[in-house]
């Protein structure tokens, strides 16, 4: 199949889109066109961060009015820029206390599993995929064709390193046109018995399966800060130059902090990926 023209535009209408209607922020890490197979035809991969679409700090719940925009963002793009997102979503207080208090991340040595961690797995698969389920009706309601791609049990990890990947049906589902909407979530691990596989860990995997035109983080703060953004005098880190393999060239050192109930590793995680994403667009 032919390369298609750069979609500058489109990639315009995400600023013009997202940044006025959900008072989120894209974090544009890399936009590059290239020539793809037909099934590889996802122009974006898009990150809702669990703090857009969550009160990180309150238990379970959503921003409801915020996940009704991105939603309408979301069929805006598909429908008049023709476009084929990939989306992702974290946990925020979805999952990420249970995850916490069971040690889910951590599993067992040896892999075998108390009743206590068994629990706390099936608990923490409860709450994600109840704001999983959310996600999907707000885009369904704006007639987004959105199916989920099925982390659990599909992903398997040793040591927390991913062992199987349902890449087969990422595929499938973008080359027939729908839209595939996945979740960080609890899995299984080869060695310690459960693990964590993150939003951002699955943001990066489908980038280097599909090779998008754009890679998207969606936050709810302006971008990257050089200390936490509610702190006085935080300053915006404008530019962050990454080289042609996703090495660090150029940034003002930020502190990283976070959430003392995040298991995924906070913004130092998503710079770390951003990076890594930038060197394979």
């Amino acid at each position: 199949e032919d390369c298609p023209p750069p979609p500058r535009q489109a990639a315009m209408s995400w600023r013009q889109y997202v940044v006025p209607a959900a008072a989120l922020v894209c974090l544009l890490v890399a936009a590059r066109q290239r020539c793809k197979p037909a099934k590889r035809r996802a122009s974006v991969v898009v990150k809702f961060g669990g703090s857009a679409v969550t009160q990180k700090d309150q238990f379970e719940t959503l921003k409801a009015d915020m996940v009704a925009s991105v939603a309408k963002q979301v069929a805006s793009i598909v429908e008049s820029a023709h476009m084929v997102p990939i989306l992702i979503h974290g946990a925020g207080s979805f999952g990420h206390f249970q995850a916490r208090k069971y040690g889910v991340s951590k599993g067992e040595a040896g892999g075998k599993l108390t009743a206590e961690k068994k629990f706390g797995f099936a608990d923490t698969r409860r709450s994600v995929t109840r704001l999983h389920n959310l996600m999907l009706e707000a885009l369904l309601q704006e007639a987004v064709p959105a199916v989920t791609v099925p982390v659990f049990p599909a992903i398997k990890t040793r040591r927390k390193v991913p062992t199987s990947m349902p890449e087969e049906a990422l595929l499938d589902v973008v080359s027939k046109g729908f839209i595939p909407l996945i979740h960080g979530d609890a899995v299984f691990d080869e060695d310690q018995g459960c693990a964590i596989m993150s939003g951002d860990l699955l943001f990066e995997w489908s980038c280097k399966l599909c090779r998008p035109a754009q890679a998207v983080f969606l936050t709810d703060v302006a971008g990257v800060y050089d200390r936490p953004p509610t702190e006085a005098g935080a300053k915006l880190i404008r530019e962050i130059l990454v080289d042609t393999k996703g090495e660090l060239v150029e940034m003002s050192g930020p502190q990283m902090t976070t959430a003392a109930h995040d298991v995924t590793g906070g913004v130092a995680n998503k710079l770390a990926t951003a990076r890594r994403v930038a060197g394979v667009l």
